[in-house]
């Protein structure tokens, strides 16, 4: 005999989910800097400087110089010149004297006359150093300011957008249970 058997079938109740992820963005734009530069400043000043050029001495040299110092040479040299310039004229005199000796005194005399006195010097020492040249620099006056720069940062925020995910819960498969019975013959 067989005994009837009661058929169960049971199926579980299956959830689904469906997520949608969260989204974020964040941007950071640059600091806003505003800058400001000082210029420096440099003021230099400068005096002339000073030159001097004495050339008194060269002037004496060519007898161009100061009459007194000139009177005073010719003062100095006078008698000098007096004592040579008698001596010429009593050796001139002589040789006229001595016409009776033969040649022409009086033409030879002549020839020798000149109009300047070579051995009257006056003048002032000749010398390539007779100018004198004397420069005095001044010095410069130098003022600095110095310049600089001053700067503002302002940071910026940072944006920040945020769009949170989702989860949506929902019911994929109901839970069941089937009995089925035994099938009896009710005949017999």
């Amino acid at each position: 005999m067989r005994i009837p058997q009661i058929q169960i079938h049971q199926e579980y109740a299956q959830i689904g989910l469906q997520t949608t992820p969260a989204q974020q963005e964040i941007e950071q734009p640059g600091p806003t800097i505003e800058m400001k530069q000082t210029s420096a400043k440099l003021t230099i000043e400068q005096t002339e400087g000073q030159l001097t050029i004495d050339q008194s001495r060269a002037r004496d040299a060519l007898a161009l110089g100061n009459n007194l110092e000139t009177m005073k040479r010719i003062y100095a040299k006078a008698s000098q010149l007096a004592m040579s310039g008698i001596a010429r004229t009593v050796e001139k005199g002589n040789q006229m004297a001595a016409i009776h000796q033969g040649g022409n005194p009086i033409a030879e005399s002549a020839k020798d006359w000149r109009r300047t006195f070579p051995e009257f010097a006056f003048e002032g020492e000749a010398s390539m150093d007779n100018v004198d040249i004397e420069y005095k620099a001044s010095k410069p006056i130098i003022d600095v300011q110095q310049g600089g720069v001053e700067y503002n940062v302002t940071p910026n925020r940072a944006e920040h957008h945020y769009t949170p995910g989702k989860v949506e819960v929902y019911l994929r498969q109901m839970n069941r249970v089937e009995i089925t019975p035994p099938v009896l013959d009710m005949m017999k």
